[in-house]
């Protein structure tokens, strides 16, 4: 397993946790000029950013880490959006939990195609404009975008707002305060029994509350293998500390209910969580009933 990032605060805590990312690890000097660089745009202006996704799609992006990656790279996880491309066929359907701004949407609707379908859930209200925009301009399968989290219950909830956009999260306190926000709810399992379409593949990121999700998709991941889909989600331990839990919780749990579980490479390919993990903090792990690599169990 990598260390889990550094919890330290100020300029220790965030170089250490640049140190353990996938971009600085490969080119240092590019990764820390494009966040300076992307901090400099801030401070000259304030209009949302419009940026090309993949050098092909058109996208307005606002003061958010994964803009920043994507002003720098084409897009913000390049080893994950090329596990969704190789993975999805035309025809599937596609559940985005944790949509943010599209990109993932854009991503897997030039994939699964017109007779496709995507799901998409973002509840910030400051996102959704950026995510119905860019996925009104950019997708053309049939698409439905819900203001909603997604957690183990229907109802309301409270989320954290973040100064970064890309890590806002559930709020685990029952008190509100001036950094949380009230907003819809849904289960998956309850959104599971009014859809005509079962997913294909279910993407979850919700910066550490994964397991508030699963905890709500209990009928979702007992479907036979025939029918389960495919799960991709975050493996950040310091994230998942926000919450109590850690996440080799999420690939045992997996396990228990007959997954599989791989890791997701640099290059987008899958390698058995057997494997002690080589990868920087924020990997992705994919989790399926059917086996996904030649001779990996």
């Amino acid at each position: 397993m990598t260390a889990v990032a550094s919890t330290r605060p100020g300029l220790i805590g965030t170089i250490a946790r640049l140190r353990q990312c996938r971009d600085f690890q490969r080119q240092p000097i590019r990764a820390i000029w494009s966040r300076i660089w992307w901090k400099l745009r801030w401070a000259f202006f304030d209009k949302p950013c419009r940026l090309k996704l993949l050098d092909k799609y058109e996208i307005d992006v606002p003061r958010t880490g994964s803009g920043g990656l994507i002003q720098a790279y084409g897009c913000s996880e390049p080893e994950t959006l090329e596990f969704v491309r190789t993975f999805l066929e035309p025809g599937m359907t596609f559940w985005d939990i944790g949509a943010h701004i599209g990109e993932f949407s854009i991503i897997a609707a030039s994939r699964i195609g017109p007779t496709g379908c995507i799901e998409a859930f973002e509840p910030q209200p400051a996102m959704f404009p950026f995510l119905e925009a860019n996925c009104k301009n950019n997708v053309t399968c049939k698409i439905e975008l819900h203001k909603l989290a997604v957690t183990e219950r229907t109802g309301e909830t409270l989320v954290f707002l973040h100064p970064d956009p890309a890590r806002a999260h559930l709020h685990r306190d029952t008190t509100s305060s001036n950094q949380t926000l009230k907003v819809g709810t849904i289960s998956l399992d309850d959104f599971l029994a009014e859809s005509p379409r079962k997913p294909d593949l279910i993407k979850v990121d919700v910066e550490g509350a994964e397991q508030i999700v699963l905890r709500g998709a209990t009928a979702t991941l007992h479907l036979p293998e025939e029918d389960a889909p495919v799960w991709l989600f975050e493996y950040d331990p310091q994230n998942c500390a926000t919450f109590g839990y850690h996440p080799q919780e999420l690939i045992e749990s997996f396990h228990n209910l007959g997954y599989r579980t791989y890791w997701v490479a640099d290059d987008g390919r899958l390698q058995s969580t057997k494997k002690p993990q080589a990868f920087a903090f924020g990997s992705n792990v994919v989790a399926s009933k059917r086996p996904l690599v030649e001779g990996l169990a």
